[in-house]
């Protein structure tokens, strides 16, 4: 159960992972308390780190990123603002015998999906971040202000508390890769077009990612997009399986507040 847990956070760590790069805008990055899951791209070294701009559009190295404006522009300008919050289902189907090698081995049990409700929203005045997960697997409720990260147990009314060493939007960025201030090196831009998505005429941009593994096939992101530019949905393929993430809100302000509260009544315990 753990390591399909953590899979599946490795997975969320790929959201929005096609825009790299660090948020220069903000006053300070901190150092973050990087989760095990975190893959190699986030921590690329060849990152460049470029704010979206009509320059940044005429510098971009074509065999990188050429026509991705949709993504930079939805996702650029939404870190660039004081807060973000993001509400998404995120599906996941995989075969579980091609997790960790990619190896086409016969699956024992077959295709299988967990279904994530997560909520992840980051006040960058306040620096206060919390976190909402919800899935078949387990459940995970997180705040972090003053650099202290709360983990919530709701049925209990109870919290534990620890010190993080990092600011809040270091905590969104565990589980939504904040990286779409730039351009990722290693992510390469495919195609784009119009197409139907439940039944709905819409745009597309696909990318494919560099592989961190040897032997395994690059996956490919495909985000869809509404007739304003608004994301609706990103679908991630790789060998072992889809992950498909719909988009309920992605918003520049706090849409709850609740997400960023302990209630009055819940309790410190010993972690």
């Amino acid at each position: 159960m753990k390591k399909i847990a953590v899979l599946i956070f490795a997975v969320l760590l790929t959201f929005t992972a096609c825009s790299g790069g660090n948020d220069t805008n903000k006053k300070s990055s901190g150092s973050s308390s990087s989760s095990s899951a975190v893959p190699d791209i986030i921590n690329d070294e060849n990152s460049r780190i470029l704010p979206y701009d009509e320059e940044v559009e005429s510098s971009v190295d074509e065999t990188s990123y050429t026509d991705g404006k949709l993504l930079m522009k939805s996702f650029g300008e939404l870190w660039m603002g004081d807060a973000y919050y993001i509400d998404v289902l995120m599906t996941q189907e995989y075969d579980p015998s091609k997790m960790n090698s990619g190896s086409s081995a016969e699956s024992s049990g077959g295709i299988q999906t967990i279904k994530y409700d997560y909520i992840i929203a980051v006040d960058f005045e306040n620096d206060i971040g919390g976190l909402i997960m919800i899935s078949d697997v387990g459940n995970k409720c997180s705040l972090v202000k003053n650099h202290e990260i709360y983990t919530i147990d709701h049925k209990n009314k109870t919290y534990t508390k620890e010190l993080y060493d990092g600011l809040a939007e270091n905590f969104g960025e565990e589980f939504t890769v904040k990286r779409c201030l730039g351009i990722i090196n290693n992510c390469t831009f495919v195609e784009k077009g119009d197409t139907t998505y439940k039944d709905a005429e819409v745009q597309y941009e696909k990318y494919t990612i560099k592989s961190q593994m040897p032997g395994v096939s690059d996956p490919t992101i495909t985000y869809y997009f509404d007739s304003t530019g608004k994301p609706l949905a990103e679908i991630v393929e790789t060998e072992s399986g889809k992950t498909t993430f719909e988009f309920r809100v992605v918003s520049n302000k706090i849409e709850s507040s609740e997400i960023l509260k302990i209630p009055d009544d819940y309790k410190e315990i010993a972690s």
